[in-house]
C-alpha cells in the first residue's frame, strides 16, 4: 500500500522557464495583446494543482533562462524547492544564429590555418553557411551541445527520482509575423526552422536515455488552432496557448504524482541541493572507491560496494566513481536495476557545485538579423 500522507512529502513542481513562461517584453506595443503573470502556464498550473488535486500540490516558478545564468545557479534554485516534478522551459533563441558567432568561428579557423596549407582558406558569409555550422555543432552554440547543457539538468534530478519534462520549441512557418521576433525586432534567417528542428531532435534523444518527458508544443500548437491562435510572434505564447500547455501539464503532472509516492525518509531529500548530503552513508562504487573513502573518511560516511551489491541495494545514496564520459551509462543501469528507494549521485555534487559567472552577456545581432 502506498504510505499514508503524514509519511509523504509535500509535493512540489518547479517550473523553470525563458521569456516563454513570462517576460516584460509582453509590454512591447508591436504584440497584438498582453496579459498578467497570472494567465501563464505556471501560474495557470499551480492554480490547478493547488484547487483540483489532493493532497494539494504547490508550484514554484523560476523565470530565469539557462543562458543568462549557469547550469550550476538552475540547479541549486531547482534543488532548494527539493520538487518531485520538474518541467524545464527554455531555449536558446538569443544565442542562435547571430553573425557574432560566426565572426567567432571564423576568427578561430583563421587562427588555426597555417600559411603554408596546400588548400587556402574559404570562409562563407551568409545565412547558409551559418546554419550549415550549426547542424554540424561547429558554432560555440549548438544542437547536441544545447542537450548536453539540458541534460546535465534532467540527470541530475533524475537520479534522484524526479520526474522531470521539456517543453519543445515551437517551429512557426517562415510567413508567420512575416518571421519577425518582435523582442528586439529581429527577423529569423530562412533556415530558421531546421535550426530549431535539430535542438528539439537533440533533446528529444537525451531525454529518452533518462526517461524523462518530452513534451510536443508543436503537436499541441497545431491541434489548439495554430500559430496565429497560438503565438504572439515567432516565440511568445498567447493567452489561450498558456492555458493549453498548463492543461496538458496538469495531465502529466497529476498522472505521475498518482501513480508514484516519495516517502519522507527517501534517500533524495538528503542531497537533492548540490553540496549537502545530510550525514547519511554512502555506498561508493568505482575503481577507486577503497582510496576515496580512505581520503574522506572525516567528511563522509562512506564505504566501498561493488557494482554488483549496489544494484541490490533497497535504500541507499550511491556515490559513482566513474570518468565523466562513461558514468552517466553506468548510472542509468543502476537506477534500472536498483529499488526506486536508492538513488545515484556523483562526487562533485556533494563537494559543493561551483556556481561560476554567466559566461558572457547576451549577444546582439548587427543588422538587425540572425
Amino acid at each position: 500500500m502506498p504510505p499514508s500522507h503524514s509519511t509523504q512529502t509535500n509535493d512540489v513542481v518547479a517550473v523553470l522557464t525563458d521569456s516563454r513562461g513570462f517576460d516584460t517584453y509582453f509590454l512591447n506595443d508591436r504584440y497584438e495583446a498582453w496579459y498578467g503573470a497570472d494567465k501563464t502556464f505556471a501560474c495557470r498550473l499551480g492554480r490547478r494543482l493547488l484547487l483540483e488535486r489532493a493532497p494539494p500540490t504547490d508550484t514554484v516558478h523560476l523565470p530565469d533562462h539557462f543562458r543568462s545564468g549557469t547550469v550550476e545557479n538552475n540547479l541549486l534554485r531547482l534543488g532548494l524547492c527539493d520538487p518531485r516534478y520538474v518541467v524545464l522551459c527554455d531555449g536558446i533563441w538569443e544565442t542562435l544564429l547571430n553573425r557574432e558567432r560566426l565572426i567567432d568561428y571564423v576568427a578561430e579557423q583563421i587562427r588555426d590555418a597555417a600559411l603554408g596549407d596546400a588548400e587556402p582558406l574559404c570562409l562563407e558569409v551568409s545565412h547558409q553557411a551559418i546554419t550549415r555550422l550549426f547542424l554540424a555543432d561547429k558554432l560555440a552554440i549548438s544542437p547536441t551541445g544545447y542537450a548536453e547543457q539540458v541534460g546535465r539538468i534532467v540527470s541530475y534530478f533524475v537520479r534522484r527520482r524526479r520526474e522531470v519534462c521539456w517543453l519543445s520549441l515551437l517551429v512557426p512557418s517562415p510567413g508567420h509575423k512575416d518571421g519577425v521576433h518582435y523582442a528586439g525586432d529581429y527577423k529569423c534567417p530562412p533556415e530558421w526552422a531546421r535550426c530549431l528542428e535539430a535542438v528539439n531532435r537533440s533533446v528529444a534523444e537525451m531525454l529518452a536515455l533518462w526517461d524523462a518527458t518530452y513534451v510536443d508544443l508543436q503537436t499541441l500548437m497545431a491541434a489548439s488552432g495554430g500559430e496565429s491562435v497560438c503565438l504572439l510572434d515567432q516565440w511568445h505564447f498567447t493567452e489561450t496557448f498558456h492555458q493549453r500547455v498548463a492543461d496538458r501539464l496538469f495531465e502529466l503532472v497529476t498522472a505521475e504524482l498518482d501513480a508514484t509516492t516519495l516517502p519522507r525518509d527517501h534517500a533524495s531529500h538528503a542531497v537533492i541541493v548540490p553540496g549537502k548530503t545530510g550525514g547519511g552513508p554512502l555506498a561508493v562504487v568505482g575503481g577507486a572507491a577503497d582510496a576515496w573513502c580512505r581520503d574522506t573518511e572525516s567528511r563522509f560516511d562512506a564505504h566501498p560496494v561493488s557494482p554488483g551489491d549496489a544494484a541490490r541495494l533497497e535504500a541507499a545514496t550511491i556515490l559513482l566513481l566513474e570518468p565523466v564520459e562513461q558514468r552517466d551509462v553506468t548510472a542509468r543501469a543502476l537506477l534500472a536495476k536498483c529499488p526506486h528507494g536508492t538513488i545515484v549521485v556523483y562526487p562533485e555534487e556533494i563537494d559543493g557545485i561551483d556556481n561560476p559567472p554567466p559566461s558572457g552577456t547576451r549577444q546582439r545581432p548587427r543588422g538587425g538579423e540572425r
